[in-house]
């Protein structure tokens, strides 16, 4: 899958030069859309000289001129790339804010997703078979050589999705827990001491997570729930917990309580479950009318300042999320905390709009276009999660 979030980028940054390079000059931003735009760059040519060649005449060399207006809207009118445009900017002091229009991105991104399902993020970027094996035995026999296990399942599920069919050569990798230059260090668990914990053993830790949910379940969502269900919480639990820092530092991970954090990636999926689950059943009653094809919903209806985020940070940029997280892999490094970072902030924009807005609204004729529009932005997340979940080695819970 071609990133053309990237690509827009690369673009801009072409007509700002007239050369080639992968700066990062130009910010592509991931919260507080509305005050700050999409994307923003300084208008000072002193922060583009490393890119630019001294006697070429460029456009960033009329930032220091009187007339920025004219030179951003020039750039603005000449930037239409697939499905992005310009809609407005702004300057504040030294630097442009760009906003895009909203529709096209809508639509290319929450197409792209229903469309490809379990595939969406898919890319074909590694041309090299990558295979993972761990430095000494494969039993997981304490909580330090769980962690590592985990760390090659989630490998391994990344490499699934960026490796090319026809690919030419073949490497291995290895996951250590030593310090070793031809391997991946893997940090060890630690205990209060700062030192490997040894004394916890895997199904020890796992049971006592499974009792604390338990105990949760009971006390707070007084629900009676199946052991295999607590189960799968625990895993899941666990899993988010051990993967959210980066692969080489040790993690401290208390015996008592369940993670806030990972629990909650866990129940807004199932939230998100449980909305598709309700709409399909309400379409089957004849409350409200099935989604016809996707070309024909009406996204400038969705106005929420929380749903232009979910789209264009967690739907759009999710392919460029896992091309991060494994993309550096031929170099040995790995960074799959990202993923786990990128569902735990998911997860509290989700509940905040989950919060705020009632999506499944009274069945009124002018409201079924922005139920509708809401429910393709529903399940364009659910596969976002989905697949984000699986090459985590979570097994997704769609109830709580």
């Amino acid at each position: 899958m071609t990133n053309i979030l990237d690509d827009f980028v690369k673009k801009m940054f072409r007509t700002l030069t007239g050369t080639e390079a992968d700066a990062n000059i130009i910010k592509r931003h991931t919260s507080n859309l509305e005050d700050v735009g999409e994307i923003s760059f300084p208008l000072l040519s002193k922060c583009w000289s490393a890119y630019i060649d001294d006697e070429t005449d460029v456009l960033v060399r009329k930032f220091d001129e009187s007339d920025r207006e004219t030179t951003v809207k020039e750039l603005c009118d000449s930037l239409v790339y697939r499905i992005f445009k310009i809609r407005r900017y702004k300057i504040v002091k030294d630097r442009a804010y760009l906003y895009l229009e909203r529709q096209p991105v809508y639509l290319h991104a929450i197409s792209a997703v229903v469309a490809q399902k379990f595939d969406y993020g898919r890319s074909e970027t590694l041309k090299c078979v990558i295979s993972v094996k761990l430095d000494g035995p494969d039993t997981v026999d304490d909580l330090s050589a769980l962690r590592m296990s985990l760390i090659k399942t989630i490998v391994e599920n990344l490499l699934k999705f960026v490796t090319a069919k026809n690919s030419d050569g073949a490497k291995t990798i290895v996951l250590s827990q030593t310090a070793d230059g031809d391997s991946i260090l893997c940090g060890a668990v630690i205990n209060d001491g700062g030192v490997k914990d040894t004394d916890r053993s895997v199904s020890d830790f796992y049971d006592k997570r499974i009792a604390d949910l338990r105990t949760m379940s009971r006390h707070r969502l007084g629900v009676q729930v199946s052991e295999e269900h607590f189960k799968k919480l625990a895993e899941a639990s666990v899993a988010l917990e051990m993967l959210a820092n980066k692969p080489h530092k040790c993690i401290k991970i208390p015996m008592d309580g369940v993670n806030k954090n990972s629990l909650f990636v866990v129940y807004n999926y199932a939230r998100l479950c449980a909305l598709l689950k309700e709409f399909d059943s309400r379409v089957t009653r004849g409350i409200y009318p099935a989604i016809g094809d996707v070309k024909d919903i009406d996204f400038d209806l969705l106005d929420r300042r929380e749903e232009w985020e979910l789209v264009y940070v967690y739907v759009l940029q999710f392919p460029a999320v896992i091309e991060s997280c494994i993309g550096d892999i031929e170099s040995g490094v790995i960074n799959p905390q990202h993923l786990v970072t990128f569902l735990i902030n998911w997860s509290s924009l989700f509940s905040v709009y989950y919060n705020k807005c009632r999506i499944l609204v009274d069945p009124r004729v002018h409201l079924f276009g922005l139920i509708h529009a809401r429910m393709c932005l529903i399940n364009g997340l659910r596969w976002v999660v989905h697949n984000s979940l699986r090459m985590l080695g979570i097994d997704p819970v769609t109830q709580m």
